[in-house]
């Protein structure tokens, strides 16, 4: 994921997420890009988006896939926040990006973790 966000090969990074074939592993691998790109830059996050909708699309990743990794994100964020403070408002907008694209039900939520 750290060479996708830093070069983003979409092409490259799809062979290597077939080549994992752990479907059970998947919303992992989105919660960790979901973080990556965030602990990056605007840019990055836009291109985890794109990565995702091209694997939504291409049907390697489902709605539910989508559903876990976003709310695994969400629920381990308060650890997340530690080292990103930015990080629940960047979650944010990247699952309204999801939504606008149709990765996310437009009703999808999470209860986020109550902060301090």
């Amino acid at each position: 994921m750290e060479e996708y966000l830093d070069n983003p090969d979409i092409k490259e990074t799809t062979e290597a997420f077939v080549e994992l074939n752990v479907p059970s592993f998947f919303g992992e691998v989105i919660k960790r890009g979901l973080y990556k790109s965030i602990g990056k830059n605007e840019t990055a996050q836009n291109d985890f988006i794109k990565l995702l909708e091209a694997w939504f699309q291409s049907n390697l990743i489902s709605e539910g896939h989508l559903k876990r990794g976003f709310s695994m994100a969400n629920q381990h964020l308060a650890d997340f926040q530690l080292d990103v403070p930015l990080a629940g408002s960047l979650l944010s907008s990247m699952q309204s990006k999801a939504i606008q694209k149709k990765l996310l039900p437009e009703n999808f939520s999470v209860n986020l973790p109550s902060t301090l």
